[in-house]
């Protein structure tokens, strides 16, 4: 996802959209979007009850709009909100937190199915995880035992980069005590046990390169894969909650995973786990991660206090047909509003609505009394007809035109564009809309309109005003830097590998066979320009010598591929040359290959190869517009392989699904006249897009960008007013409540936004979305103007690290319809 405006830890200056530039800048990855989220719920999710074994049984859902959730909780993610023709595989059940549904009638539990094939696909395909969760209550038998769908309804969130700073995993957190120095992996000699079976305790389980927490992940591994364990060294100290609170310096030697070696899947003799993240079993359960059904309700109280609109007065009427208010968006005056099937409290809640929620009213009609307390005493006999909820039409969400609220417990939303200036009270809660800048294609919007029937071609001529599909040629190459500012140790050189095929290194005459190894080491006194040592597996020397400042890594045919391990992440295979370029201590690698092989590692990281062609199509057409507008004459590289261009994850994140896609629309861009736009996008955009020069501002929010012509902010709803990215993970949002001095000291953080005692916030200065062009913070210590990514960095590095972040600049401090 293109962007640059920020990571989850911090928001950060944009660049205006034009080239990107060649300098090394601060610019950081942008919003890490669904993926830190995700990761947490995981990690939360570990504690759920082992699942109750069934025998595997196909099950559909008892009514339209059915969520199915990481883990067993209404609180956590949702993977996929079902339509009525979905198909479920479920193989047994477990005990999670309470929930309560009126789906297709109401009832209440606290059993979750868990979940492993969405129509006749593997969750572990759609979603990285072994199984997800729906509460019992909203999934049914089908009438005549019925037969998987080829399809899924609706597919995960697109791939998001990792943040800047990323939550700890397992062995990621260090000893109170400081580390040792880190272990080489064959230094010491391991304890002597037999060849035991292991598997990782919990989801996300490190494997490094060495015996210390700084060693490189090469894998990151979940239950219930398989470890062959030849034994145990000692390393540093690490400390882990996996899965459970354990500490300690011993750590495994890992000589396979799933019955292959880790020398044939990562070019090592070993890899280190430490000893309390895995253990001696079978097979362990995947983490119990998030799960809901339908509109979850609060456990209830041995004797419920009347929720707003329940205290019956008179019986049910005749409704009239209701008076006219289309387009009227109201929210809950109070927590936990009951919208019900008709206008009386008698009628079924069809879903309690959280302070944050909005709803679209039609109109109103006269029918059965009620009485409510929210947020003050009240009664009447007039209801809200109400059409949508949260930007998801009703007839969607519960298969009829209209379900119905009390008029007294809604009310009208402060609007991002009249909120003024806020006096900080007892409590200031952020809600928001939308995941990430706001410019270009909102990816989430592309889905939406894909599923309602939208070509790739009207998607795109939405998001980018005014342009063209166009071609380009097809043999353009681009430059990617992959590892920037490397810095090559006697014990940590530089390695790559040359994986099935032979490959050459410039400068040295000769043809290198399959699966040998490249190290570059340091200058020493021996070598002044450093040293280049090339092997063979069996440890044949090939070659051992002075180390150019600059040479190429090249296959030699197709079939090969160039791994560089040294890239701290699994995926570090890629197609075309590596140019290894250094520069005193340090050491940058760039790849070299076709703009359309390019496009194999970034379409299926940028969007999830299971939604809508359609939504694809306009997917790597905006990509590929966007790498060929910034391709540049001079400098080492065109892009970063990371959210400050667009993710690249290289051949093990290419999909048969994708590539299709990538070749079927070769040489395709987007044009503004004759030129290639810069195409940029962004995962959500909460309903509408903004204006490139209301968001690349300066840290002051200034305006520093001219206006782009076909990157105009507009409104993405459909004709109804339901926004097309409404099943974002993000579409709203909220933080956590904080109160004056919480928020002081939040800010006080920051010298940008340090002004004492904050006692209050002008927020009028907003685009055409409503996103916050800058932010006026006013305090004891006088003012301070700041940008609205400056204001959410400030705020996301201050805050609480287990709270919520702001995801974006669509912010209020009231529910943002």
């Amino acid at each position: 996802m293109v962007g640059r405006d920020g990571s989850d830890d911090a928001v950060v200056l944009m660049e205006s959209p034009t080239q990107i530039s060649n300098s090394r800048s601060s610019l950081r990855a942008r919003h890490g979007r669904w993926l830190t989220a995700f990761l947490t719920a995981v990690v939360l999710g570990m504690l759920a009850v082992a699942p109750t074994a069934a025998a595997s049984q196909n099950l559909v859902p008892g009514c339209s709009g059915v969520n199915i959730r990481m883990g067993t909780s209404t609180s956590s993610p949702i993977a996929v909100k079902l339509g009525l023709s979905a198909t479920l595989t479920v193989t047994g059940s477990v005990s999670g937190s309470r929930w309560g549904t009126s789906c297709p009638t109401w009832k209440s539990g606290s059993s979750w199915y868990t979940i492993t094939a969405i129509n006749g696909q593997p969750v572990a395909s759609l979603y990285g995880v072994a199984q997800v969760y729906g509460a019992t209550g909203v999934l049914t038998a089908p009438v005549g035992g019925g037969s998987l769908a080829q399809t899924p309804t609706l597919p995960p969130a697109p791939d998001v980069a990792a943040p800047a700073t990323p939550a700890p995993t397992p062995t990621d957190i260090p000893a109170s005590a400081p580390a040792a120095a880190p272990a080489a992996p064959a230094s010491p000699a391991p304890v002597a046990q037999s060849v035991t079976t292991y598997v990782p305790g919990c989801s996300g389980v490190n494997f490094r390169t060495g015996t210390s927490t700084s060693s490189t992940i090469k894998a990151k591994l979940s239950p219930p894969t398989t470890l062959t364990v030849s034994g145990t060294v000692n390393g540093s100290s690490w400390r882990a909650t996996c899965p459970t609170s354990t500490s300690g310096s011993r750590w495994y030697v890992i000589s396979a995973i799933n019955g292959q070696s880790v020398s044939a899947l990562h070019g090592v003799s070993a890899l280190y786990v430490a000893t309390g993240v895995v253990a001696a079993t079978t097979v362990v359960a995947a983490p119990a991660i998030a799960t809901p059904e339908a509109p979850a309700t609060p456990t209830p109280a041995p004797t419920p206090a009347p929720t707003p609109d329940q205290v019956a007065v008179a019986p049910a009427l005749a409704a009239p047909a209701p008076a006219a208010l289309a387009g009227l968006v109201l929210v809950p005056a109070c927590d936990g509003v009951n919208l019900r099937a008709s206008a009386s409290t008698s009628a079924p809640i069809k879903v309690k609505l959280a302070i944050n929620s909005s709803v679209g009213v039609a109109g109103t009609v006269t029918n059965a009394s009620w009485s409510a307390a929210c947020p003050t005493a009240k009664s009447g006999s007039t209801w809200y007809q109400v059409t949508s909820v949260n930007g998801q039409a009703v007839s969607t969400l519960y298969g009829v035109s209209a379900i119905y609220a009390a008029t007294g417990v809604l009310t009208s939303p402060t609007t991002p564009s009249s909120s003024g200036v806020t006096t900080l009270g007892t409590s200031t809660v952020f809600y928001g809309r939308g995941y990430g800048h706001g410019v270009g294609l909102s990816q989430y919007g592309a889905l939406g309109r894909a599923q309602a029937g939208q070509s790739a071609a009207e998607i795109l001529a939405h998001y980018y005003a005014n342009t063209t599909i166009g071609s380009m040629p097809l043999d353009l190459p681009i430059r990617v830097l992959l590892l920037d500012n490397f810095v090559p140790s006697s014990t940590k050189p530089l390695l790559i590998y040359g994986r099935g095929g032979t490959w050459t290194v410039s400068g040295v005459g000769l043809e290198l066979p399959a699966d040998a190894r490249l190290q570059l080491f340091p200058a020493d006194p021996a070598q002044p320009a450093g040293r280049l040592v090339i092997d063979t597996t069996d440890a044949q020397v090939l070659f051992d010598g002075p180390a150019p400042s600059d040479f190429r890594v090249v296959p030699s045919s197709d079939a090969t591929t160039i791994q560089l391990f040294s890239k701290p992440t699994t995926n570090d295979l890629f197609r075309g040359t590596l140019r290894v370029i250094a520069s005193g201590s340090t050491v940058d690698v760039v790849n070299e290959l076709p703009l359309e092989s390019y496009l194999r590692g970034v379409v299926p990281g940028e969007m999830p190869t299971s939604w809508p062609l359609e939504a694809r199509i306009a997917q790597t057409i905006a990509a590929r517009s966007y790498a060929a507008n910034h391709l540049v004459a001079g400098g080492t590289f065109d892009v970063y392989d990371d959210t400050r261009s667009q993710v690249y994850l290289g051949v093990r994140r290419e999909h048969p699904e994708a590539d299709a896609v990538v070749a079927s629309s070769a040489g395709q861009v987007l044009l503004s006249g004759a030129s290639i736009v810069n195409a940029m996008f962004h995962s959500s955009d909460g309903g509408a897009t903004e204006d490139n020069e209301n968001v690349f501002v300066s840290s002051t929010g200034a305006r520093i960008a001219g206006p782009v012509g076909y990157l105009r902010g507009s409104s993405d709803r459909d004709p109804s007013g339901v926004s097309f990215d409404a099943a974002a993970p993000f579409a709203t949002w909220q933080t956590g409540a904080y109160s004056a001095a919480q928020l002081s000291a939040i800010f006080a953080s920051d010298a940008r936004t340090n002004v004492g005692t904050l006692t209050a916030l002008d927020l009028r200065n907003r685009g055409v979305s409503g996103r916050l062009i800058s932010v006026t913070l006013i305090g004891s210590l006088g003012t301070r103007t700041v940008s609205g990514t400056v204001f959410a960095a400030a705020f996301n590095a201050g805050k609480p690290s287990t709270d919520a972040r702001m995801r974006g600049t669509l912010v209020d401090v009231a529910p943002i319809p």
